[in-house]
């Protein structure tokens, strides 16, 4: 099992690629019931750094959160361009040491393609059908997210899905690095909301919603861990029983925030979860179950999905950026 992460690049330092026209989405339609992911009754809620300034705080649920300014800043460096190839050492500049980009959105070409890996659009149809995914301009140039054009997710009023997947990838046993920046409106909580999520690792349809999970994932609906967006905060859910928790970094809306989360998946209890928020390691769990216990790696494999998700009482806007993959 891979026992630490090396070196994970800076946000900063993305070189401008040719813009072009945008191009073709292949839509993959899914519906689910209302209340996919309706808040969760009698779960621990991890205390945040709201609770101390700085330094390392117990969450109260059995994680540790690691509270700015005191807590370790990620090694710096420029992001390399997308590549195949494995770092050098751990003293070079570029993609994590040792792992090998899988997939990497970045919209510059003025696309939502992939390159490497494979991405695709996932809208809901029918009555729920109206959510969009466009190439934009970036709303809000700053240091965390200096690139000019990303990805802007919109749904009208109502329950809508405008997310952007990767492909699915073998998961059992495999340790994955996510990054990703995220920006939500301000306007975004402005309306009654019944329930949202911005990013979700999926295991559909091995696991739909209402069927095939019963007991062994935590909290209602559903398609496994999700993030969901929260007043002044971003929940992330980790939901394979019996090792149930969340981590909760800060957010604030308008502005763009850089995530990157480095898992390993496995049934056993040698799982572990990091997350890192603008180059800060905000929360770090060892030693717990990551997957349930019957994953079916046959059709269970995961993949991940950005944008927004939700059942809201007036319409959302969610921009991302520079998502990417990083294998074992």
């Amino acid at each position: 099992m891979p026992s630490h992460p090396l070196h994970l690049p800076s946000a900063l330092g993305r070189r401008a690629l040719r813009l072009g026209g945008l191009g073709a989405l292949t839509l993959l339609t899914r519906c689910a019931p209302a209340g996919e992911a309706t808040p969760d009754a009698g779960r621990c809620e991890p205390r945040g750094c709201a609770a101390q300034s700085c330094g390392t705080l117990d969450d109260g649920c059995g994680g540790v959160s690691r509270c700015p300014p005191c807590s370790s800043t990620l090694d710096g460096g420029d992001d390399a361009a997308p590549s195949t190839t494995r770092d050098a050492g751990p003293d070079a500049e570029g993609p994590p040491r040792g792992r090998v980009l899988l997939y990497r959105v970045d919209y510059e070409d003025g696309t939502s393609d992939a390159h490497p890996g494979a991405s695709r659009v996932e809208l809901a149809a029918g009555a729920e059908a109206g959510g969009t995914l466009s190439v934009a301009l970036n709303p809000h140039v700053d240091a965390v997210n200096p690139s000019r054009r990303v990805g802007q997710h919109s749904v009208p009023a109502g329950y809508r899905r405008a997310e952007l997947s990767s492909q699915r990838l073998p998961t059992e046993g495999q340790a994955y690095v996510y990054k990703w920046s995220t920006l939500l409106s301000s306007t975004f909580f402005d309306a009654p909301q019944r329930w949202n999520t911005i990013a979700q690792w999926k295991t559909w349809p091995c696991g739909e919603y209402d069927r095939g999970y019963g007991d062994r994932i935590c909290g209602t609906g559903g398609i496994f861990n999700d993030a969901r967006a929260r007043p002044g905060s971003v929940e992330f859910r980790y939901r394979a029983e019996p090792a149930c928790f969340d981590a909760n970094p800060t957010l604030t809306l308008g502005q763009w925030v850089r995530f990157t989360q480095e898992i390993y998946w496995t049934r056993a209890g040698d799982g572990y979860v990091r997350l890192w928020q603008d180059e800060q390691l905000v929360y770090e769990r060892a030693g717990v179950q990551t997957l349930f216990d019957d994953f079916d790696a046959v059709d269970c494999n995961l993949y991940f999905a950005v944008g927004v998700y939700a059942d809201s009482s007036a319409g959302l806007s969610v921009y991302t950026d520079d998502i990417e993959i990083w294998s074992p």
